[in-house]
């Protein structure tokens, strides 16, 4: 399930969009869970859990799309934040607040399609749930939760959102899994998520939960590349 909001203070620009949203069901068989606003202050003051995908108008009464923006990165990095305007000279700005991308109204089927399209396509793992097993049976696990994967004593560790679980299966097992989304083998003892990286230092990483994770030194050079494209393709 992926969860949409669309802020727009335009009754039509909204009722387009909401409209484009169910076409996009329809035909690309995704489901979303769909918050609409007519403002930027409603937005914040019920700014969804879990929000994916962010429609935003940047020309709005009282709170622009830009501001809300601003506040959106001061605690959530991740947000996919598509602006929607007739005003094309602030599309510069939108790329400095890590915007997906700028569609000009008015704007068709077609280009919405594209930009919803593309962004999807870049977290083929994003909505899939992780099965992995532990002593009670198996349990269910977002990749996108998980910061960072350890083995510590003959015990696969998770550590995520949710805090940390132990689990029997090997982390080869689990680098296999997450191939192709955003996660690095850093050491021989660690898979772990770009997306969480807060600080790069000589040998080691400080990821989003305050953790210490080490890099083997002939790992560093291709974990820099990686971090590079990651940053790429989530600009």
């Amino acid at each position: 399930m992926i969860n949409v909001a669309v802020c727009d203070d335009d009754t039509g620009s909204r009722d387009q969009i909401t409209g484009y949203l169910e076409r996009y069901q329809r035909e690309h068989k995704v489901s979303f869970v769909v918050f609409v606003y007519q403002d930027g202050e409603e937005f914040l003051a019920n700014y969804p859990q879990d929000l994916d995908v962010l429609f935003l108008d940047i020309k709005m009464k009282s709170l622009s799309g830009l501001d809300i923006a601003r506040h959106i990165r001061s605690f959530d990095e991740n947000l996919c934040i598509i602006f929607i305007s007739n005003m094309t000279q602030y599309a510069l700005e939108g790329y400095q607040v890590h915007a997906f991308n700028f569609i000009v109204k008015p704007f068709t089927f077609q280009r919405f399609e594209k930009e919803l399209t593309l962004y999807l396509a870049k977290i083929p793992a994003k909505h899939e749930s992780l099965m992995v097993k532990n002593e009670k049976g198996y349990f269910s696990i977002s990749p996108n939760e998980i910061y960072y994967i350890e083995t510590l004593n003959h015990k696969m560790l998770i550590h995520g959102k949710t805090g940390s679980h132990v689990c029997y299966v090997s982390i080869s097992a689990l680098e296999k899994k997450l191939a192709g989304s955003s996660f690095f083998r850093c050491h021989v003892s660690y898979l772990i998520n770009l997306s969480y990286i807060r600080e790069i230092r000589s040998d080691s990483l400080l990821m989003a939960d305050e953790s210490i994770v080490p890099v083997s030194r002939h790992r560093k050079k291709e974990l820099l590349s990686a971090v590079a494209k990651h940053i790429r393709e989530i600009l």
